[in-house]
């Protein structure tokens, strides 16, 4: 969302921004004027549901959540329970499921009826962002829907009706998927603003010497595993440790002679390199490397669930996706290598047997807020020329 309301700006396009939970601080770091969820609150009408949930919130912490941001996102959702399925089955639903129990339509129709706006964007998150969309749709509201990975997890709700009118995903071959399911969307592959700083940039030759050169990896070549952050993929598969995968890539190096390894931490789940075993042919990343500069310097990605794989993939860089394929996707489509265990990784990567990324993917890289921008920037204009001819 950062580069499309960018972009919008530039365009003239006015608009209200609004960062749930984490969002918030990173439009806030981004230079964007924001509003958080307490936009969303009504204090009258929701001070009780503020003071029902506040037991359930204590202990909830997150340096880039205030309190008084989940605690309005708690009452916002229990009030929408409330109101669905009375006080004991809410309290129930809280209790059991927390923040997953929540949609809160209700809650979304009170804020647009108020607001009014010509069009309602999104991402494909589930939750408020999906009450959202029911919501714009429900009064009218031209609806864009922002898909960032593979929408395999989402298509319970993207294929039916009451969803975006609008969707974009990142490639032809996740659109094709999208309208089997729901032939009524309009199905844009514009790709994602998300990654257009992955796109080339003149000065990366040098940059990628400089980068590499700090990460000791000049005359061999560089294999980035980025870690993830929590103990099992959003498929409740485990993922592996930083101890598990550093002897894995310590006899990879040693093996072939040619490679160097760097770990990339999980921002939410920081190593302590003093605890690890001893790097002899590899580094922990240097904490001031963004992911773009980690995938620039790298030669090979493996990745379990990480993001990153999908990035890497994006910029050109190979990836082996390591036992996490089915949850991650895009190695169905041949974009990238799998290994299961350690000995079909060390088979692909000393003998350099694994896929390189399509040619058409890569193409998708680069311009997608641009595109996403216009398409809103036209649905905006029509809306309000709409309205205009409404009130004569």
């Amino acid at each position: 969302m950062i580069a499309l309301a960018r972009s919008l700006a530039e365009r003239g396009v006015d608009y209200t921004l609004i960062g749930l939970t984490t969002a918030y601080a990173e439009f806030r770091r981004a230079g964007l004027q924001v509003s958080d969820v307490t936009e969303l609150v009504n204090e009258d009408e929701d001070e009780e549901f503020i003071r029902a949930v506040r037991p359930f919130v204590a202990g909830i912490i997150h340096p880039d959540v205030e309190e008084r941001q989940t605690v309005a996102y708690f009452a916002l959702g229990y009030r929408a329970l409330f109101e669905q399925f009375g006080e004991d089955e809410a309290l129930t639903r809280l209790r059991t499921c927390g923040r997953k129990s929540f949609e809160p339509v209700s809650v979304m129709l009170r804020y647009l009826r108020k607001r009014l706006p010509s069009v309602v964007v999104t991402t494909t998150s589930p939750r408020f962002e999906l009450a959202m969309v029911k919501a714009a749709r429900e009064l009218g509201i031209p609806t864009v829907a922002i898909g960032d990975h593979f929408l395999v997890g989402e298509m319970r709700y993207i294929a039916k009706k009451n969803y975006a009118e609008h969707l974009v995903v990142l490639s032809e071959e996740i659109a094709d998927t999208v309208r089997r399911a729901n032939r009524g969307i309009s199905v844009h592959a514009f790709g994602n603003p998300a990654f257009d700083e992955l796109a080339p940039k003149s000065g990366d030759a040098d940059r990628r010497a400089d980068l590499r050169k700090c990460l000791g990896g000049e005359g061999r070549k560089i294999l980035l595993w980025p870690l993830g952050g929590a103990a099992a993929s959003g498929s409740g598969k485990k993922l592996l440790t930083a101890e598990e995968i550093i002897p894995l890539l310590e006899e990879i190096c040693a093996r072939s002679g040619e490679w160097r390894y760097v770990l990339r931490p999980h921002p939410n789940w920081p190593i302590e390199p003093i605890k690890l075993p001893e790097l002899i042919n590899g580094i922990v990343c240097p904490s001031h490397f963004t992911p773009e500069d980690s995938i620039l310097a790298s030669d090979l990605v493996c990745a379990e669930s990480s993001t990153m794989g999908l990035q890497a993939l994006l910029k050109g860089v190979p990836v082996i996706n390591y036992g996490h394929a089915e949850f991650t996707t895009y190695p169905k489509f041949g974009w990238a290598s799998v290994a299961n265990n350690p000995a079909e990784l060390l088979s692909l990567v000393i003998e350099g047997n694994y896929l390189t990324p399509p040619s058409d993917l890569i193409g998708l890289v680069g311009g997608a807020s641009t595109r996403v921008a216009r398409l809103v920037e036209g649905l905006h204009y029509c809306e309000l020329t709409a309205c205009e001819r409404r009130s004569t």
